[in-house]
């Protein structure tokens, strides 16, 4: 199996009609979309049997917030500084689509009813969020200066009985993306600039073979359903 963290890496920003858009969106260079893994796999055995089993990509998300800060545009305003976070607190989650659960692509694959059957397997995904540039906050405007938070998640290549559902996992990654940029403005007011924290963007951070001492959640909402939207202050961070 093979990954393109390193050519996504960087954390993509841009604007989202009147807001601003983080995470990895596009994919960086050569075609890849958002972050990938693509590779082949081989099941060998009697022909019957090697045709009740199909290949696919199952993920799990662990950790799941972005998060954006706002100070007032009056300099001398005395109300709090509002915190926005994009979350998931029922964690962890299973991360597929609608209609595909448990896996987390629809390009999962069914082996062929033959002794030697082999296939290529790849998921993608590009996480992102987004919010406005500005919101009224107790009656006050306030603008957005700068994202935050983090997003967990592992990803297996599985194989899954087509009748038992029983899984056998083969190989996982784990990865994340993180938020933090800044912005600034103009003195008209406009956004001019936003830039990425040194430390932001996805990195895969681990990777190894069978199930690596977690299991992948198969059941309950998938981790977009349980999205929430929390508002609250900050003390200090630009």
């Amino acid at each position: 199996m093979e990954h393109n963290g390193d050519k996504v890496g960087d954390l993509e920003v841009g604007q989202h009609g009147d807001g601003l858009r983080v995470g990895v969106i596009g994919g960086g260079q050569g075609g890849w979309v958002g972050f990938r893994i693509q590779g082949d796999v081989t099941a060998t055995g009697p022909a019957d049997r090697v045709g009740e089993y199909t290949v696919g990509f199952l993920q799990t998300v662990y950790k799941s917030t972005r998060k954006f800060y706002y100070k007032p545009t009056d300099p001398t305003s005395r109300n709090r500084r509002a915190l926005y976070k994009d979350t998931v607190r029922d964690l962890p989650a299973q991360d597929s689509g609608e209609g595909r659960q448990p896996w987390m692509s629809e390009r999962q694959r069914e082996f062929g009813a033959e002794d030697r059957s082999k296939q290529s397997i790849s998921m993608q995904d590009s996480p992102w969020t987004h919010a406005p540039f500005t919101v009224t906050r107790d009656n006050e405007e306030q603008r957005l200066v700068g994202t935050g938070g983090e997003d967990q998640f592992r990803s297996w290549l599985a194989v899954r009985h087509n009748t038992s559902h029983e899984v056998f996992l083969l190989d996982w990654f784990d990865w994340r993306v993180r938020y933090g940029a800044t912005v600034r403005y103009d003195g008209a007011g406009n956004p001019t600039t936003v830039r990425p924290d040194a430390s932001s963007g996805l990195d895969v951070t681990r990777r190894g073979a069978g199930p690596g001492g977690r299991t992948p959640r198969l059941d309950g909402n998938v981790a977009n359903q349980l999205q929430e939207d929390v508002w609250t202050t900050w003390r200090w961070r630009w």
